[in-house]
């Protein structure tokens, strides 16, 4: 897993989203006047395997037995980087791919009793085309297939408890209209802290070549992530 997750102060985030007046309040993404202590759930490179994904029970049971937990925050890569990826809106699907593993990992996220927040790993979208992944998909249309399943309610987090979060699909700079599309990218304040994750995968942030025809088949869609 090749993601990146920070935890910074709110004086560094002016740089990478533009903040509204959000105050606190029940529920708001921005909990100003929040001091009390937050436990979090932090893990990623799951579920990697077929056998994992049959043990997820263990993992959901053991979090949500916790009472000490408040949420749950997945950094990234919901496969190995050597299983294929869903072949999303392609026709045909390659003979690798596997369609319906994304949405079983979406259902196994609205298991947590928690919020969780999700943002994208390599495995699942940039590294899509490469043949230890049975070149089983475009980068682009798996990252849009990725958007439109987990991030499918812009400001509200996966979990049988949805969290409000900000996100940039929301906050933008206005000179930067594109950067709408990042609606994985989010930000929140709790317990005196600001929370940020960002979608910066492996692969050289997916500035490496894709293989397979890839690069010809997307070239100028690429070069606008």
């Amino acid at each position: 897993m090749k993601n990146s997750f920070g935890i910074v102060a709110a004086a560094a985030l002016c740089g990478a989203l533009i903040v509204p007046n959000v105050h606190a309040g029940n529920g708001t993404p921005i909990n100003a006047g929040s001091a009390d202590a937050i436990t979090l759930a932090v893990y990623g490179d799951w579920p990697y395997s077929q056998a994992l994904l049959d043990a997820a029970p263990l993992l959901i049971d053991s979090i949500n037995a916790d009472p000490k937990v408040r949420l749950v925050l997945h950094v990234g890569d919901i496969h190995s980087g050597s299983m294929p990826c869903t072949g999303a809106n392609l026709n045909p699907i390659p003979a690798g791919s596997v369609p319906t593993w994304n949405q079983g990992i979406f259902e196994l996220f609205e298991q947590f009793k928690d919020p969780v927040v999700y943002t994208p790993g390599d495995n699942e979208w940039t590294d899509c085309h490469k043949t230890k992944q049975s070149s089983s998909g475009y980068p682009l249309f798996e990252l849009a297939s990725v958007r439109s399943l987990l991030l499918a309610n812009p400001g509200y987090t996966l979990g049988g408890r949805k969290k409000q979060v900000l996100t940039q699909a929301q906050a933008f700079d206005p000179a930067h209209p594109t950067d709408a599309q990042f609606v994985e990218n989010v930000m929140w304040e709790e317990s005196h802290v600001v929370f940020v994750t960002l979608n910066v995968p492996g692969s050289n942030n997916d500035g490496l070549p894709w293989k397979g025809g890839t690069g010809a088949f997307l070239n100028e869609s690429a070069r606008m992530q």
